[in-house]
């Protein structure tokens, strides 16, 4: 299904393709993949949150090898590797 949305800031039309996500079956728009780095397919389409977590579902950590529950640049990390690596950033910045 196709809607018409309005640029708040130009008022100019544009189209954005709407979709149903096939796991969780929430509507969300094709523009929301415009702010993550990850791609839509159009012929199995799914939210950008379903698509992360049906791939961290047989994702290993890469730091200890444990599921992962967190995907960042490195790769995914499980819920330990995640806090250590935040508490880099927080020490770091």
């Amino acid at each position: 299904m196709t809607s018409m949305h309005t640029d708040s800031q130009t008022n100019e039309g544009f189209d954005d393709e709407s979709y149903d996500c096939m796991n969780c079956q929430e509507g969300f728009l094709a523009s929301d993949f415009d702010l993550v780095d990850d791609e839509l397919n159009p012929l199995h389409p799914l939210c950008p949150a379903c698509q992360v977590a049906a791939r961290l579902e047989s994702a290993e950590c890469e730091q200890c090898g444990e599921p992962a529950t967190h995907e960042v640049e490195l790769g995914p990390l499980c819920d330990d590797c995640f806090e250590h690596y935040v508490d880099g950033y927080r020490e770091n910045g």
